[in-house]
């Protein structure tokens, strides 16, 4: 035996020739390394340069689709905002035009016109009934704000403190809304911005209404006037909250309109001069509508998103004047956070990529040393790194390899020929399903007869079927099962198949069809399959019959490594 020493020099002066030929190679691969920048640092960088690339992507398109998404749903939102306020106004005005009708047919007010030219005693019974109605019903209906009665050959009746005289009928037709009345509904009702003749007569400052509905008297030469007030105008208005600098109105059908321009969080304030929508193309437009609606429009030279309601059939229209500016606000908003989320992830992307090649790095170039020392004939190496994942596992294995490679080679043998076992699962050319799990009919009596060996008691089976997309072998795979289960002379009372029709799978979803009634699951259809069929006839015949088998149990089953397509 040779000395330590000469073992040394051995080893220096004298080395084998394939080590030579590695060693040369490495050297040259290290300096490839070195040259092209291709380390496991820079190759993890670029690998980290992937997601990175395609976290800007995701986030650009989310931005774009949240971007859309966002002006959808504020168009709608806006769209949905004002038509509840059409709604709202339709259900106000029409309690008022129900009241007023309600008052027209009533006996005070009829009997009061009735006995106006023909006996002033029973007229001025009846008048003072007709104030009451009027108290009342303004009392009752908060926004109301205002009575008045303009009859032919009679005194002109309204709740307001002022009087409006006996000849209050030719100076109401000779006004502009009489006239309209006359030209547009000389029989019926309407409603109106504005009473110019009773503002006059009555001394009635119109931003103390809002609206006013006009009542036609069956039979007579008379109309009942009914005003709404502003404060129900301004609280419609008011739910119209379409952000800062938006425009929002109320426009009657005689073009009178009440403007608000939204001023900070809820306040608004009125706008006067200008008309906002009478005369706009945009608006002209939207009377003919027929429902709600919004559509982009220039107007001031700024781009708006006009919305729209009408109020049922009165011919009111709720307007609004939305600035782009306050949609795209919010979207900025969203790409704002898209950015920062976007260079926050390249961020961290880079660092934790840097950190772990780094890491990489350096436990790799220790162990690739180390079993460059080993290769040479050093196999006392020992492999060293503070890595608590897998490289620490590779450099314990390392360790594991050069204490005793060849018991390690016979359990890496071994151990690879469990994992082949464990991979193949199925022996080739065996019967399969369609999910590639086997069929073994005999299998169902062996488990029985265990069961059955232990508890001594009736065997019901539960659940038995198997995943047959194009039900091609399902019969089969019953009626052989059921053989087994005859054969086998235990006490099995109860059979269940597994299963009625084709269900939600909670690994395969939807994709394996284990039912006896195949489901369109677009559609929920139904449809009876040919195993559904022949399981119908078990049950009648209560057996499987040698036609009932031919008939039915003609499928094959696939075999484990066929193409299952």
């Amino acid at each position: 035996m040779q000395g330590t020493d000469k073992r040394n020099s051995s080893k220096k002066t004298k080395m084998p020739e394939t080590l030579v030929k590695h060693a040369g190679r490495k050297d040259s691969r290290e300096k490839g390394l070195k040259r092209k920048g291709s380390g496991i640092k820079g190759t993890l960088l670029k690998a980290f340069l992937v997601p990175v690339v395609l976290i800007i992507i995701l986030g650009s398109v989310s931005c774009l689709l949240a971007t859309n998404m966002i002006k959808k749903k504020v168009e709608e939102s806006s769209r949905n905002t004002i038509s509840a306020m059409g709604m709202y106004c339709s259900l106000l005005t029409g309690n008022v035009s129900a009241k007023a009708l309600e008052m027209s047919v009533g006996e005070n007010l009829s009997s009061y016109l009735k006995y106006a030219k023909v006996n002033q005693m029973k007229a001025a019974q009846y008048l003072n009934k007709v104030r009451k109605d009027f108290i009342q019903a303004e009392a009752s209906v908060q926004y109301i704000y205002s009575f008045h009665l303009i009859a032919e050959g009679s005194a002109g009746l309204t709740s307001m403190p002022s009087e409006l005289g006996e000849n209050a009928w030719q100076g109401f037709m000779d006004s502009g809304e009489g006239k309209y009345l006359q030209e547009n509904m000389p029989q019926g009702s309407a409603w109106l911005g504005s009473h110019s003749f009773l503002d006059q007569q009555l001394s009635i400052s119109p931003e103390r209404y809002g609206v006013s509905f006009y009542q036609k008297l069956p039979k007579r030469n008379a109309y009942l006037v009914l005003d709404i007030s502003t404060a129900s105008v301004e609280e419609i208005l008011a739910g119209m909250d379409f952000g800062e600098n938006s425009i929002k109105a109320m426009v009657s059908p005689d073009g009178r309109e009440i403007v608000r321009i939204q001023s900070g969080d809820k306040s608004t304030v009125m706008e006067t001069g200008d008309e906002f929508f009478n005369g706009k193309d945009f608006y002209r437009e939207s009377k003919q509508a027929g429902g709600a609606g919004s559509r982009y429009v220039e107007y001031g030279g700024e781009k708006y998103l006009y919305v729209f309601a009408p109020a049922g059939e009165t011919g009111i229209m709720l307007c609004g004047l939305i600035p782009q500016s306050n949609i795209v606000e919010e979207v900025h908003s969203i790409r704002n956070l898209t950015i920062a989320m976007i260079l926050l992830a390249c961020v961290i992307a880079f660092v934790t990529g840097s950190r772990i090649a780094t890491k990489m790095g350096r436990a790799v170039k220790s162990m690739t040393e180390g079993m460059g020392r080993a290769a040479q004939g050093d196999l006392t190496q020992e492999f060293c790194t503070e890595s608590r994942d897998e490289l620490g596992i590779l450099a314990n294995g390392l360790n594991d390899m050069l204490a005793s490679m060849r018991i390690l080679m016979k359990d890496m043998q071994k151990f690879g020929v469990k994992v082949k076992e464990m991979a193949d699962g199925v022996a080739e050319n065996c019967p399969v399903n369609d999910l590639g799990w086997e069929i073994y009919p005999e299998g169902i009596g062996e488990v029985c007869r265990k069961v059955y060996g232990v508890l001594k008691k009736p065997i019901y089976i539960t659940e038995n079927g198997t995943c047959d997309n194009g039900d091609r072998f399902r019969a089969r795979y019953i009626a052989e099962h059921l053989r087994v289960l005859c054969e086998s002379g235990l006490p099995v009372e109860r059979y269940y198949h597994w299963c009625f029709c084709d269900n939600w799978e909670w690994v395969e979803g939807t994709s394996a069809r284990f039912g006896l009634v195949h489901v369109d699951f677009e559609t929920q259809a139904r449809t009876v399959k040919d195993s559904g069929a022949f399981y119908k006839r078990v049950i009648q015949e209560r057996g499987v019959s040698e036609a009932l088998y031919e008939a039915f149990c003609g499928g094959e089953y696939p075999k484990n490594g066929e193409d299952q397509g």
